[in-house]
C-alpha cells in the first residue's frame, strides 16, 4: 500500500537514470570549500531537472526500494564532487538530507557576512597574466552581479574604476587614456578594452630579414633573371653560357693576342687574364683578379724566393687544400709593360 503523504514528498515514483541528465551533472564543479554559493545553486537546480531536490530535504520512506535508490543516487552525485575534506565532513551520513543539511550548517553565511566577503572578493581580484581580457571581465561583472543581489549598489563609474585598478602595468598607457576619456559606463570601457586586446595581439611589422648565403644559392639555382645576360659557368652577367670563352675558347677574338703572345698560347686562355714572366725560362700565368693570393709550384721563376719559418693551407677554387712553403716575388709583363706580382 503507497504512502499518500510519502507520495508527496518525493514526486518521482520510478527509479532514476541519471544518465539522461549527464550533460546538466557535467556542470556541477567540485567543492573545495571556497565555491559553496556556486557549487549549492547548480546542485538544487540540477536536482529540480531530476526531480530528486525532494531527498535535499525530506528521508525516503524505509518501505520504498525506489525511493532509498533514488535517495542513494542523490547522494552519490553529491559525494563524487566534495574535495576530500569536505567528503570526510558527511562520510559517516547515510542519506542525502543528512549530508546536505551538514553541508549547509557548515557554509551557509547570513546576508552580511555573505555580503562582506563578496565585496573583499571583488575588491581584491586582478586580471591573471595568461587570463583573455574577455575572461577578466567576465569575472568581474559577475561579482558585480551579486553584489547587486546582496544590495550592495556600487555603481557602474565604480565598477569601471574597479576594471582599470586589477589591470597589471603593461596597461598603463591604456588606463590612462581610458581615464582621459572618462570611459564610465560598463559598455564603452569592455568595447575598448576588447579592442585594444586585439590590436595588442597583432604581429607587429617588421623589417624583413634575409640570409644573404641562402639568397644567392637560391638565385643561382633560379638561374638568371628573364631577359638578362647570366653564365651558368663563370656567373658573368656578360655574356650567355654558349658564348662563355672558358668554355668555346674558339670564340675569343684571336687579334686581341697578336701584339703580345705567340698563337701556341691561345687555347690556353680560360678566363683569367694571361700573362707572361720576364725571368728565364719565360712562362704563362694566369692571374685571377679576385683571388686572395697567386700561387705557383715553378720556384725558379720567383726573383726573391725565401721559405717560410712554417708552412701554410691555401685553399683553391675547387675546395681543395694546398700547402704553400715559402713565397716571392714574379715579374710579368702584359703589353710591353712589366708588373709584379708578390
Amino acid at each position: 500500500m503507497i504512502d499518500v503523504e510519502q507520495e508527496k514528498l518525493h514526486p518521482l515514483r520510478k527509479e532514476l537514470d541519471s544518465t539522461k541528465y549527464n550533460a546538466g551533472l557535467n556542470l556541477i564543479p567540485e567543492f573545495n570549500g571556497a565555491n559553496w554559493e556556486l557549487f549549492k545553486r547548480k546542485v538544487e537546480t540540477q536536482f529540480v531537472r531530476m526531480d530528486i531536490d525532494s531527498y535535499l530535504k525530506n528521508e525516503p520512506s524505509a518501505l520504498s526500494p525506489i525511493e532509498r535508490r533514488n535517495d542513494r543516487a542523490a547522494l552519490a552525485e553529491i559525494s563524487m564532487r566534495l574535495a576530500l575534506v569536505q567528503f570526510k565532513q558527511i562520510a559517516d551520513c547515510k542519506t542525502t538530507a543528512q549530508a546536505w543539511r551538514k553541508l549547509c550548517a557548515a557554509y551557509d553565511q547570513d546576508k552580511s557576512s555573505t555580503s562582506s566577503t563578496k565585496f573583499i572578493e571583488f575588491i581584491e581580484e586582478c586580471k591573471k597574466a595568461s587570463e583573455t581580457m574577455k575572461s577578466y571581465l567576465d569575472r568581474l561583472t559577475e561579482k558585480y552581479l551579486d553584489l547587486i543581489l546582496l544590495d550592495i549598489k556600487i555603481g557602474e563609474q565604480a565598477f569601471c574604476g574597479k576594471v582599470l585598478q586589477g589591470l597589471p602595468a603593461d596597461y598603463n598607457p591604456i588606463k590612462a587614456a581610458a581615464r582621459a576619456s572618462r570611459q564610465e559606463t560598463i559598455s564603452t570601457l569592455t568595447s575598448l578594452l576588447l579592442s585594444t586586446e586585439r590590436e595588442l595581439a597583432m604581429p607587429k611589422a617588421q623589417e624583413p630579414m634575409f640570409n644573404v648565403k641562402a639568397l644567392r644559392t637560391e638565385q643561382r639555382r633560379q638561374g638568371p633573371p628573364k631577359g638578362k645576360k647570366f653564365c651558368k659557368n663563370c656567373k658573368s652577367k656578360t655574356h650567355e653560357t654558349d658564348k662563355c670563352w672558358i668554355l668555346h675558347p674558339e670564340l675569343r677574338p684571336q687579334g686581341r693576342l697578336k701584339d703580345h703572345m705567340p698563337n701556341e698560347h691561345a687555347a690556353k686562355l680560360n678566363g683569367f687574364k694571361v700573362m707572361r714572366s720576364s725571368t728565364k725560362p719565360a712562362a704563362d700565368f694566369q692571374i685571377d683578379s679576385g683571388a686572395n693570393v697567386s700561387v705557383t709550384n715553378q720556384i725558379d721563376v720567383l726573383t726573391d724566393y725565401r721559405r717560410l719559418p712554417t708552412s701554410i693551407l691555401i685553399q683553391a677554387c675547387n675546395g681543395q687544400r694546398i700547402e704553400a712553403i715559402g713565397k716571392g716575388t714574379l715579374h710579368l709583363t702584359r703589353h710591353g709593360n712589366i708588373s709584379q706580382k708578390r
